[in-house]
């Protein structure tokens, strides 16, 4: 066991939303895959799974060490959780290491080596709690699986969108590459840093930008209905459309399924981090998915990534602009000064 005193959370910017927003399905959990998040995922709850912390303490493998310590103003009460093993070349760790957890927004927590995952060297702290994010981009692009030359479409450039083009320009040099966002200063973002075959706005300009070519691969992650219609819009005859937005338990109006995707052939894959792809499952694990997400990570050029730090009390404020739209870019990452919550 380790005793780990958080210095980054990442925020969800989806999945914490809803549950914000009080739109998370009742009937499932925020996440099977980590204990903390196996209960009902409401407002406020400490829930999230993007920590970086430094380890306090090395102790006996069994026996506690100290309860959790919640984060102040965060998303409520303090959970005492277990994430995933990943990378076994990261389970030995020594006090003083950096080191992620798939842990909530809490000050302090006690877990097994285990699960704790050694920062890489050049990694900043930062930067490593938008490991899940990455690891989300690697496993929507897994269930699109693009072949040579494919036309991508990634309709939403909020993070887990800007993150999965990102991850898809790395991995597809020689696929054309479309984003497709609604909002200016996301677009504009995404030009930027993503620096995609075209940055638009509906699927008629990325049409354009395609000269005329639907997208074999379109990834949908707005998180709302109408980008499903425009996913649907811009995918090919015969193409594939991987959902990754969680839409929750609001009603989801479709308008684009009534008309040429009837006759299209597209496909449409729910795609979720939490498991791997049945066509990958003897050959893949998450583990070793995991291990891919650290590599892909350290070697995504940063500059111009927009991160906006805060501190853990004013979280309450953070997820109010964030519901509100709040024109944030990039990843908002929760801050735990040192010698508070202790």
């Amino acid at each position: 066991m380790a005793r780990v005193h958080t210095l980054f959370s990442a925020v969800s910017a989806g999945t914490e939303l809803l549950a914000y927003k009080g739109a998370m399905p009742s009937d499932i959990p925020a996440d099977a895959t980590f204990a903390h998040a196996a209960a009902a995922f409401v407002y406020p709850s400490t829930v999230g799974y993007c920590n970086v912390g430094r380890v306090e303490e090395v102790g006996p493998p069994t026996g506690a060490m100290g309860a959790v310590s919640p984060g102040a103003g965060a998303t409520g009460g303090g959970v005492d959780s277990t994430g995933v093993a990943g990378d076994p070349g990261h389970a030995s760790v020594s006090v003083g290491d950096l080191v992620f957890a798939f842990q909530p927004h809490v000050y302090t927590y006690t877990a097994p080596v285990t699960d704790l995952q050694r920062l890489p060297p050049g990694v900043s702290p930062v930067h490593a709690t938008m490991l899940p994010t990455v690891e989300t981009a690697l496993s929507l692009l897994m269930d699109g699986a693009p072949l040579l030359g494919d036309v991508i479409a990634v309709v939403g450039q909020g993070t887990v969108g800007l993150l999965t083009a990102a991850v898809c320009r790395l991995a597809y040099p020689l696929c054309p590459l479309l984003t497709v966002e609604a909002e200016p200063h996301r677009r504009a973002a995404s030009a930027a840093w993503v620096r995609p075959t075209g940055a638009v706005g509906t699927p008629a300009e990325a049409l354009v930008a395609a000269a005329g070519r639907r997208a074999d691969v379109v990834i949908e992650v707005t998180g709302a209905g109408g980008g499903l219609d425009a996913a649907v819009e811009l995918a090919a005859d015969s193409g594939r459309v991987v959902l990754g937005s969680w839409y929750g338990a609001g009603p989801l109006v479709l308008r684009g399924l009534g008309g040429r995707f009837h006759r299209s052939h597209v496909t449409l894959v729910a795609s979720q981090v939490s498991s791997l792809p049945a066509t990958l499952d003897g050959r893949w694990s998450k583990g070793r998915r995991l291990g891919l997400a650290w590599a892909v990570l350290g070697r995504l050029d940063w500059t111009g990534f927009a991160v906006e730090t805060a501190y853990v009390a004013d979280a309450p404020r953070v997820y109010e602009r964030l519901a509100m739209g709040g024109g944030v870019v990039g990843q908002v990452v929760l801050a735990y000064p040192p010698g508070v919550g202790q």
